[in-house]
This record gives structure tokens, C-alpha cells and sequence, in this order.
């Protein structure tokens, strides 16, 4: 299973990697600085969505994204922008599996972050396992 959830991170993160137009110099990092914290992950019962919560900062100029990838007997996936102006912001994903329901237990989450310049994408993530 963990592998399926590497293999989705990374899925995830090319999917929204935009190629640059021009290779950029080397040493140079112009691309937005993103600061991530988690706030919770809850099971809405009712609908079997899993609610991510996070709290968003981006420095710089560019645009940036955050994505979250949740793996139990299903999967599914959700991505939310993040505004480039120095402020932190509340952040949702509502992860909304196209058949089924998250059920009570153990789930795997991965996140990926994705920050772009002009020139080039910066991607970062973590995975880990929690219960819901």
C-alpha cells in the first residue's frame, strides 16, 4: 500500500508540474516559499469525505498549490490553491472518493506542495499514516 501512495504522490506532483520555458541558471531560486501546517484530518460521517484542514503561507512571487492524496480500500484526491501575498490563510480539501466512503481506521495520506516562478516548479511532500 505504501508504494501505491509514493506512486500517487508522485503522480500527483507531475500532474501539476508545469515544464519551464527556459532552463533556469544554476543556483537560482526564485520560485515562492511555502509554509505548510497541518490542522486536521476528520471523517465526515455522513458523507464518508475526508476533511483535510490546513493552515497556507506563500512568500514571494509566483503561484503555488498544495494536494492531498488519501489511500484506504479507496482512494481519492483534491488539490487547493494557495495565495502568493505573505499572509496565512485556512485552507480546505474535501477528499470525496468517486465510489464509496471512508470508513473508520487507519488511512494513508500523502501531500504535496507545488511552488512556481516564471522559469520553474518546486515540488515538496510528505506521506504518512494516521486514523481516522
Amino acid at each position: 500500500m505504501r508504494r501505491l501512495v509514493r506512486a500517487g504522490l508522485m503522480a500527483a506532483a507531475v500532474a501539476l508540474l508545469v515544464l519551464p520555458a527556459a532552463p533556469a541558471s544554476a543556483g537560482q531560486n526564485d520560485a515562492p516559499d511555502i509554509k505548510w501546517k497541518l490542522r486536521s484530518i476528520t471523517l465526515d460521517g455522513y458523507t464518508g469525505n475526508l476533511i483535510v484542514k490546513a493552515r497556507v503561507r506563500c512568500d514571494g512571487k509566483g503561484t503555488a498549490s498544495w494536494t492531498t492524496i488519501a489511500v484506504q480500500d479507496l482512494r481519492a484526491r483534491g488539490t487547493a490553491p494557495i495565495i502568493c501575498d505573505g499572509n496565512g490563510h485556512r485552507s480546505t480539501i474535501v477528499l470525496d472518493p468517486a465510489k464509496g466512503r471512508f470508513h473508520p481506521g487507519q488511512v494513508a495520506i500523502d501531500i504535496a506542495l507545488v511552488a512556481c516562478s516564471k522559469d520553474f516548479c518546486t515540488v515538496s511532500g510528505e506521506s504518512f499514516a494516521t486514523t481516522v
